[in-house]
């Protein structure tokens, strides 16, 4: 996945939804108007939203069953200079169990992240999971002729953090007793290392209320040699 303080990852690429010069606004606009001028600055904010939509348009020529499927094999696949590197990803990962199947373009799935989180930003998550479902209905109508979609259905969990979860946040911050339920929220949301959050519950005053989570985790935590998968600590009572 990108990161999300690196915006323009290769401003020199070859053109794509946006041109190398759109690139180059993008990354620095006021710089981009200081050398080139306000009125060339002007015409790159009209032409990025047309290139933009544009591309979104094509997405139906290149989804379409007739689309030559080479040509999009060759799109996803590693190109010949990134060949070697992409094996060596490729390799580790197999190693490791990670991974399956053939060798694909870890860039170009990245890619395929961002465009989920660009429509995510641009419309709201119920309109937004309508759309993943009619988009593998058609998928399987296109290109699985022989399947049946039975259920397409694309509901995640998504809730607003809240003010629990910034009392808690600041609770850890300035070192306070976490509760265990303030405990389970800085967990759930993952903004936090699990073994900072045990670290803290293991130096935390003594006497609380309910220490049945809290001491649980904490022993988890010191049993857990080699955390390297999902993170998936103990329910406490009730859960």
């Amino acid at each position: 996945m990108v990161d999300a303080d690196q915006f323009i990852d290769d401003p020199g690429r070859d053109r794509g939804i946006l041109a190398p010069v759109d690139r180059e606004y993008l990354n620095d606009p006021e710089r981009y108007q200081n050398q080139k001028s306000r009125q060339a600055a002007y015409k790159r904010r009209e032409e990025i939203p047309k290139r933009i939509r544009n591309s979104l348009l094509d997405m139906s020529i290149l989804a379409h069953p007739q689309f030559p499927g080479d040509l999009l094999e060759a799109a996803f696949s590693v190109p010949e200079d990134r060949v070697d590197e992409q094996e060596g990803l490729w390799a580790r990962a197999v190693q490791r169990g990670d991974l399956e199947g053939p060798l694909s373009d870890s860039r170009v799935e990245d890619s395929v992240v961002e465009a989920i989180t660009l429509f995510h930003r641009m419309y709201p998550p119920s309109l937004f999971n309508d759309f993943v479902e009619d988009g593998v209905k058609q998928a399987g109508d296109h290109y699985y002729p022989d399947y049946e979609v039975l259920d397409a259905s694309y509901e995640p969990d998504i809730r607003q953090k809240g003010a629990a979860h910034e009392r808690a946040k600041r609770r850890f911050e300035k070192g306070l007793r976490l509760t265990d339920e303030e405990i389970r929220i800085l967990l759930k949301w993952g903004e936090i290392d699990p073994e900072e959050v045990a670290t803290h519950v293991r130096e935390q005053p003594e006497e609380p209320e309910n220490t049945s989570f809290a001491e649980s985790f904490a022993e988890w935590c010191e049993q857990a040699e080699d955390f390297d998968g999902d993170f998936d600590p103990p329910a406490g009572d009730g859960e």
